[in-house]
């Protein structure tokens, strides 16, 4: 899920962090995005030319601090309470004070998430675009 939004960010013109846990993660989201967007331009579904503006607008990272200057963060880890808490504690540590920290949650409510940050507020939902 996190690399389509990574996608769908990069496509409208974003620029955008591709970032997990680990390098190799990361490489293998990178890998992952690239193999999916070549499969749109063989079925003309996407230029050439668009998909490499995309990546050229992908910045990879495995360091949370890689954030402190992101308008809006968006996790998409699995669907466990604790995890999403544990991230969005990290996301609100290491973002910008007026950042909009969004998750990607289907069955978990944001109230919960929210509750587990000090600035509530700036918890939000993505919705793919």
């Amino acid at each position: 899920m996190g690399c389509g939004i990574v996608q769908n960010v990069a496509q409208v013109g974003y620029n955008v962090i591709l970032l997990s846990h680990s390098e190799e993660s990361v490489k293998k989201g990178l890998e992952n995005l690239k193999q999916s967007m070549s499969k749109a331009v063989e079925k003309g579904k996407m230029q050439a030319e668009q998909m490499n503006g995309c990546l050229l607008r992908i910045s990879l990272s495995w360091d949370m601090k890689d954030i402190k200057d992101s308008d809006i963060v968006i996790e998409a880890v699995p669907e466990e309470l604790k995890l999403k808490v544990a991230v969005f504690k990290d996301m609100e540590k290491f973002s910008k004070k007026d950042a909009i920290l969004a998750t990607n949650t289907s069955s978990i409510s944001i109230d919960k998430i929210a509750a587990s940050v000090k600035s509530p507020s700036r918890v939000q939902c993505y919705r793919a675009i």
